[in-house]
């Protein structure tokens, strides 16, 4: 089944979520990065146990009976968010509670690990990192002023279906102006030289 696949080729699918965490490896030291998944229990959990040591996580879920000890209360969510936006932490894994209304300006990385093809969720999701700070505030933080962001996908070629989604929210890109670079190995990722769109 389709879900079968969506559950096997990208949540539970233990070489991509691998993949994600070399990624965060080379992301340069202190820009933060958001990374998007749909589900707690079969992804989240999943991609958090191969992620490195100061990585986070958001969600609304605070049922302990639902998931354990990842449930977060209000109070907890509220204190993740306040110690991301201040920089206190570089990596944090996020459901759609992050998808729209939270701010974070300073974000440089923006990981679609997710899959998927609707296009406000996939724009929603990228535009995360599209926010800039006022100088005080970045002078405050001890971060640079933002020239771009750097939002990773993946083409999900192992599977037709979901090799098809991944073109739909490339097209998504595309409209958007972003350049789009494809890369085979995560150490060809470029995260400093950018073209301005015109």
């Amino acid at each position: 089944t389709f879900e079968g696949k969506l559950s096997q080729g990208v949540k539970k699918c233990k070489p991509r979520n691998q993949l994600i965490a070399k990624i965060c490896s080379l992301v340069p030291n202190k820009w933060p990065t958001l990374i998007f998944v749909d589900h707690i229990q079969d992804h989240l959990v999943e991609l958090y146990k191969l992620m490195p040591a100061d990585t986070k996580y958001i969600h609304r879920e605070s049922s302990k009976k639902k998931i354990g000890t990842y449930a977060l209360s209000a109070k907890q969510q509220d204190e993740i968010i306040r110690q991301f936006t201040n920089n206190e932490f570089q990596f944090l894994i996020g459901t759609d509670a992050f998808r729209a209304g939270v701010d974070i300006p300073q974000l440089r990385v923006v990981i679609q690990a997710s899959s998927g093809s609707s296009e406000i969720e996939c724009i929603q999701e990228a535009l995360r990192g599209s926010r800039t700070l006022p100088e005080e505030r970045r002078a405050e933080l001890g971060v640079d002023e933002k020239t771009h962001f750097v939002l990773i996908d993946f083409v999900d070629n192992h599977d037709d279906r979901l090799a098809d989604l991944a073109t739909k929210r490339v097209e998504h890109y595309r409209k958007q102006g972003w350049v789009i670079k494809y890369v085979n190995n995560p150490t060809e990722i470029d995260w400093l030289t950018y073209e301005e769109k015109i």
